[in-house]
């Protein structure tokens, strides 16, 4: 299933034993691959975009962390979610959830299948509706065995088609119904590109 959206994740980090920067944390290489491959994997594997922007005061106390959840709701527009790390001790790091209220105790900064999870969840919350659309698709059926075989391990490998069968085989055309999220535009504009000569 591919889900398309977008979201923002705010981001707060925090050394409680070393008070005088962070900088180093945002500014570590393993820190910075996550934050990289997160967004990577999100784009690629669930279509969802994810922009970062870090906080610049860190919530010390669980009243400062509900004012920064009340203030971000109130200026946020779409999707959004906040994480919050900050050191637990001098080898684990705590990845905190405060939206969904989950934390995690992680040795270094390991997070990017925990914001995954949280970015999923957040965008299937607010923005994706679970309608399938049911379309059918006429293809040429003169095409080569190969074109055949390509568009046969397309449809199965697509995350846009959760389900297809030969509804048609009449003259010159051969036809798929097909079941997906996508609404009639996406779906037209897919198979065009797939080599389609008739949806419906």
């Amino acid at each position: 299933m591919a889900f398309e959206g977008k979201t923002k994740v705010y981001i707060g980090v925090n050394d409680s034993f070393f008070q005088n920067s962070n900088l180093f944390i945002v500014e570590d290489s393993d820190f910075q691959n996550e934050l990289i491959n997160s967004k990577l994997i999100s784009e690629l594997n669930q279509n969802i975009s994810i922009e970062f922007d870090f906080i610049n005061k860190f919530p010390s106390t669980s009243y400062e962390k509900d004012d920064l959840l009340t203030e971000l709701s109130n200026m946020s527009q779409g999707d959004w979610t906040l994480m919050l790390i900050d050191r637990f001790d001098l080898t684990n790091w705590s990845i905190n959830f405060p939206k969904s209220s989950k934390i995690f105790i992680q040795k270094g900064f390991e997070f990017q299948n925990l914001l995954l999870d949280e970015v999923l969840s957040e965008v299937k919350k607010t923005n994706i509706a679970s309608e399938k659309n049911y379309f059918t698709v006429a293809f040429d059926l003169g095409m080569s065995e190969d074109d055949f075989a390509d568009l046969i391990d397309l449809f199965s490998q697509s995350t846009d088609i959760l389900h297809f069968r030969v509804k048609q085989i009449e003259n010159s055309y051969i036809t798929f119904e097909y079941e997906t999220y996508l609404d009639e535009e996406k779906a037209y504009n897919f198979m065009l590109r797939s080599g389609a000569i008739e949806t419906k």
